[in-house]
């Protein structure tokens, strides 16, 4: 009797050490994807940021060029 309670307390601690080995790697998992998604998250607001620059200073050169320029541009951008 006493063979058949550990056999089965030993398996009941397997089940729940697998179940923690798989959770654990679904975590790594998610964390590897947040990361990436991180990453990807930050050059998109750098290029963003880099074409807003751009178009700033094309609105400032216009500006310089054809001071009644301005006008027509609010309504542009």
């Amino acid at each position: 009797m006493l063979l058949l309670f550990n056999g089965d307390v030993e398996g009941e601690r397997k089940k729940f050490r697998d179940k923690l080995l798989q959770t654990e790697q679904q975590l790594a998992a998610a964390k590897g994807r947040e990361h990436a998604l991180q990453q990807q998250l930050l050059k998109e607001v750098n290029v963003n940021q880099e074409r807003f620059k751009k178009q700033l200073e094309s609105h400032a050169n216009l500006e310089v060029c054809n001071p009644n320029a301005s006008f027509f541009l609010s309504f542009v951008f």
